[in-house]
């Protein structure tokens, strides 16, 4: 891989940064001017970029093993054999940066009976290969981190981790430490919620969150995600049904000691009907102002619309008025979509609302008109309802972050919000003033920012802790895998059409922005479990096919059914078994633009070996065991609906 020169280094970072010639070492808001400290020491930037083993996984998204270094046999393995190489080892350092186990014990070997430092192991057996994670969790080792990276060596294709947030936090807003990844671990604390995972994630400059296998249900996983998050989930006890789980739940990184094992459970995805399509991440289906095309653009009417049909994500625009308070609207002047003309900065928001907006985003007329919404009517109409609001900040006004952070105070909508905004002044006062709000740059990047020195580079991303949606054009499958390796959830603008959006979901894209929301409706996000949930047998179930319905985009069961069969199975040896369950959907009306293998959440089913007469008591003893049965629907944070699952926890085989 090319290495960037350290003065283009500086350049990138200066440019892609918005960086202003004056400074303040306060990181604030100086004469309404953006200011950040800027004392990245070039001279110990280590600027190459690491080609990790790209495995063949047969998902549509990608998904990464990722795993502790436990002992240093085991990091020279990784090393010398591409066929079991994790993508991020994550590296346990003391105050000297020496690599120690979780007790705090030296790592060696025959060969480093010394031990071996974060330096040599980078330089001998990572560099290249792999992606380094530096975990640590106490002060004596962040001060030495921190002096490290800046005046020894800070490869900027590296992350920092850690569980304590206010030693992430001091590590990753100082000098070189902008440069770097953050990851956020809260797998040791069950109290914590997702909605505070989001808000300490970003405000310590982490866009990873890592989760313990109870906290990682697929509601949590798909909330994460929905805000920008990337997950990863440390897989505690290994079986292969486990990690099959994970991977059709939506992970994007799953940490165990068994990599090898789990790198073969990929393998299942090869045997599916179609293993092309292999759906282990439904798509979010982000409305864009709405549904603009058959209805008014930016309008309340468009925002309710879009959330009946399906969109997990209203997109919108806002800008500043003279009285400073936020309307939605895409253009600067109100002719464009509205009966009205001006510029909104020079109009107070009573004279904006006597006018209407009569057009679609095509700017044709399609009716007598309805309201100009303001963002307080869209955090009133949807609060606590689940769905994400993305925050379009469209004008360069100083004021309008902090006219929003009056709004998100008010309503207290600071769980349902993202931003993005092309002007990354902008985006550098949301991480100063709403520190809590996940952010994404519009502006685009490509390919070239993981090995040319003429693109912006990673550094500008990890020093805002941006996260990044890009223009659609910009895709293609192994960019997509380096942004994702690294943290970079797949979020892309604007699919202005339905073939554009078919290809879209075809190439698992997470996000996609688009405008035409109405296309998602009735698609699955998720087979729903059979009604028959016991057996005669367990050679019965790799047999049988079931007729399963789906739960759809809009939130309702479908109609139809998917003919499905056990996709991978384990005996737990107390009378069950535990099975997750695909099927291939062909559409709409069978169109095979549109398609995609589904999978079940894990199913128990009862062996039933007893007398027919027994049959409703095992059905009922099946019920107090915990066989999986939906009970229900509920929301989860990305707007996706998923069947409620009562199951118990099975231990693996020996």
């Amino acid at each position: 891989m090319k290495k960037l020169p350290f003065f283009l280094v500086l350049m990138t970072t200066f440019l892609s940064s918005g960086l202003l010639t004056k400074v303040n070492n306060d990181n604030t808001l100086v004469n309404n001017q953006v200011v950040q400290k800027r004392a990245i020491n070039t001279n110990v930037l280590e600027t190459s970029f690491n080609e990790t083993t790209k495995h063949d996984t047969n998902v549509l998204s990608p998904v990464f093993i990722n795993t502790f270094i436990d002992s240093l046999d085991s990091l020279i393995n990784y090393s010398n054999d591409e066929s079991i190489r994790p993508s991020n080892v994550i590296l346990r350092v003391n105050s000297d940066l020496m690599l120690v186990d979780e007790n705090g014990k030296l790592l060696i070997n025959s060969t480093y009976s010394n031990g071996l430092s974060f330096k040599d192991a980078y330089d001998i057996f990572i560099k290249t290969k792999m992606l380094p994670v530096i975990y640590f969790n106490d002060a004596n080792t962040k001060d030495a981190l921190i002096n490290f990276l800046n005046n020894t060596m800070c490869p900027i294709d590296m992350a920092v981790c850690s569980s304590n947030a206010e030693l992430l936090k001091e590590v990753r807003s100082k000098d070189n430490g902008e440069a770097i990844r953050g990851i956020y671990d809260v797998s040791n604390n069950n109290q914590i919620t997702k909605e505070e995972m989001v808000k300490i994630a970003n405000t310590s400059y982490a866009n990873t969150i890592i989760l313990n296998d109870s906290q990682a249900s697929e509601e949590t996983i798909r909330y994460l995600e929905s805000r920008f998050k990337s997950v990863w989930v440390i897989n505690s006890e290994y079986s292969d049904l486990e990690i099959a789980r994970l991977i059709t739940d939506g992970v994007y990184g799953i940490v165990t000691s068994n990599v090898s094992e789990a790198i073969n459970v990929f393998e299942y995805f090869n045997d599916t009907e179609n293993k092309l399509y292999n759906v282990n991440r439904p798509a979010f289906n982000i409305a864009h102002r709405g549904n603009p095309i058959t209805n008014y653009t930016n309008s309340l009417e468009g925002f309710i619309e879009s959330y009946e049909k399906g969109a997990t994500h209203i997109e919108l625009d806002i800008m500043t008025t003279k009285d400073n308070k936020l309307v939605i609207m895409h253009d600067s002047e109100l002719s464009i979509s509205t009966n009205g003309k001006g510029n909104v900065a020079d109009l107070t928001s009573e004279e904006i609302k006597q006018y209407k907006i009569t057009k679609n985003a095509n700017q044709m007329v399609i009716g007598d008109g309805v309201e100009i919404p303001f963002l307080d009517d869209v955090f009133k109409e949807f609060k606590g309802n689940g769905k994400i609001i993305v925050v379009e900040i469209k004008d360069s006004n100083v004021n309008t972050v902090n006219n929003l952070k009056t709004y998100l105070d008010e309503y207290d909508m600071y769980d349902q919000v993202v931003c993005i905004a092309f002007d990354n002044a902008q985006l550098v006062r949301c991480k100063e003033i709403i520190p809590e709000v996940p952010c994404a740059t519009l502006n685009n990047m490509s390919e070239s920012m993981f090995n040319d020195p003429s693109g912006l580079g990673v550094i500008s991303l990890n020093r805002n802790n941006y996260s990044n949606d890009f223009n659609k054009g910009v895709f293609n499958e192994n960019f997509d895998f380096n942004l994702a390796e690294r943290g970079f959830l797949g979020f892309y603008w604007t699919y202005s059409n339905i073939a554009e959006i078919y290809t879209g979901i075809n190439n698992g894209v997470l996000g996609i922005t688009n405008d035409y929301c109405t296309t998602f409706e009735t698609f699955p996000t998720k087979l729903l479990s059979p009604e028959d949930l016991v057996l005669s047998s367990i050679d019965e179930l790799d047999e049988k096919t079931f007729e399963l319905n789906y739960l759809q985009y809009n939130g309702e069961v479908s109609e139809k059914t998917i003919e499905s069969k056990a996709f991978i199975t384990r005996n737990n040896n107390d009378g069950t078994v535990s099975a997750i369950l695909s099927g291939y959907f062909l559409g709409p009306n069978g169109s095979p633009r549109y398609r995609g293998t589904y999978f079940t959440d894990e199913i128990i089913f009862k062996i039933n070996s007893s007398s027919s007469d027994d049959t409703n008591g095992d059905n009922n003893l099946g019920l107090i065991l915990g066989i999986s049965i939906p009970v229900g629907v509920i929301l989860i944070g990305s707007g996706i609906a998923i069947p409620l699952i009562l199951k118990k926890k099975k231990e693996k085989n020996n």
